[in-house]
């Protein structure tokens, strides 16, 4: 299991920037700047992803390599978006839930309070006391709709979410972003 988090360090050393440089002013500048200082590493993300797509809906590209795809937008409503797509043969996704809860929750100040599994994803909830979010909801897809990529959608919000509606936000959450995969 320890190279396996090997490689999710990407996604990692992302949260943590970003984490790192919440008080900056406005969410556009948190994603520039994140876009700024780590660059697109590569364009390596597989042909069936459409990347063209991501960026004309406003997300922000942070890692392209032969690992992982991570980009970010912030909403009209103040929510932050951080999608990722690790390409990985060999993975599953009890290694993202690990992942999560032992790493990047608490990189970004999230205390982690519990799972909800929904029909088409598992849901972890987490709190905060940052001042951009409060709640935290890491959405990861059961299964994979491109055999090889697994889909991660965290979902930073000041409202907390009750359980009766994450399985509808889990889901559009992953149509969101499985529409990237060709």
């Amino acid at each position: 299991i320890e190279g396996d988090y090997c490689k999710f360090f990407n996604l990692y050393l992302v949260l943590l920037y970003c984490k790192n440089n919440m008080e900056v002013e406005g969410m556009k500048k948190i994603i520039l700047s994140l876009f700024l200082v780590l660059g697109v590493l590569s364009f390596a993300a597989p042909s069936y992803v459409d990347v063209n797509k991501i960026e004309n809906d406003g997300y922000k590209i942070a890692v392209n390599n032969n690992d992982t795809l991570h980009f970010a937008k912030g909403t009209s409503s103040g929510n932050i978006i951080v999608a990722t797509l690790f390409f990985v043969d060999d993975g599953n996704t009890d290694i993202l839930k690990q992942a999560f809860k032992t790493g990047i929750a608490r990189e970004l100040n999230l205390k982690y309070t519990g799972e909800v599994d929904t029909k088409k994803a598992y849901v972890q909830k987490s709190t905060s006391n940052e001042e951009k979010y409060s709640y935290g909801y890491n959405v990861i897809a059961k299964k994979q709709k491109v055999k090889g990529c697994y889909v991660t959608v965290l979902i930073l919000t000041k409202k907390e979410l009750p359980d009766e509606v994450l399985d509808t936000v889990a889901d559009a959450a992953l149509m969101d972003i499985e529409g990237y995969l060709k």
